[in-house]
């Protein structure tokens, strides 16, 4: 009932977004992860149980606070920064991208060596969608994404995806077709 007009107001929200200038769109991404880390105190609280997990007794508590609303920040900034970089040209993008250790993908590509890389499922994974393809040098690569519960949005992404190999993973359900491409595939991303 909602997802039509869900979907326009997305449409128009990423349009308007890809108007203004990179750097304003990271400073505002800023100021939403800093709402959203005050606003929203059960992921607040989920992510710095992480942090305590992985960290543990290496770090004072007040480090663990600040890795927590850091990673808000840079997760808003990254998710507005994202809607830009997914519209920009290549050669735009790699203006602003430093790539490090990645002579260990490189090193993979030259051996048409599979392999699979895994991002966070929020952020700028559409934007390693197109930068990967840029370097694989004719290799395949894939990216596989979790469907979006808004069919509206959903065929809209997968629509400005068709100039890449995107194959959709339902959460509950992985065909074997598509187990067998990621494996033969080049970099992936979740």
């Amino acid at each position: 009932m909602f997802d039509y007009p869900v979907y326009l107001f997305y449409r128009t929200g990423t349009d308007l977004l890809t108007l203004l200038p990179l750097p304003f769109l990271f400073a505002m991404g800023q100021i939403s992860g800093a709402v959203a880390w005050l606003v929203l105190p059960q992921y607040r609280k989920l992510a710095l149980r992480n942090v305590r997990i992985a960290f543990g007794d290496e770090l004072s508590e007040t480090e663990m606070r600040r890795i927590v609303r850091r990673h808000f920040k840079q997760l808003g900034a990254n998710l507005l920064c994202s809607v830009k970089f997914t519209r920009m040209p290549m050669e735009k993008i790699l203006e602003r991208v430093r790539l490090e250790n990645f002579e260990y993908v490189e090193n993979c590509l030259r051996q048409k060596q599979p392999f699979v890389l895994f991002l966070s499922h929020i952020g700028s994974w559409e934007f390693c969608t197109r930068l990967f393809p840029h370097f694989s040098h004719g290799q395949r690569t894939a990216t596989v994404y979790q469907r979006i519960r808004n069919p509206h949005i959903d065929l809209y992404v997968q629509r400005r995806a068709a100039n890449l190999v995107w194959k959709s993973l339902s959460a509950a359900k992985v065909s074997a077709k598509q187990s067998r491409y990621c494996e033969t595939a080049a970099p992936s991303a979740f």
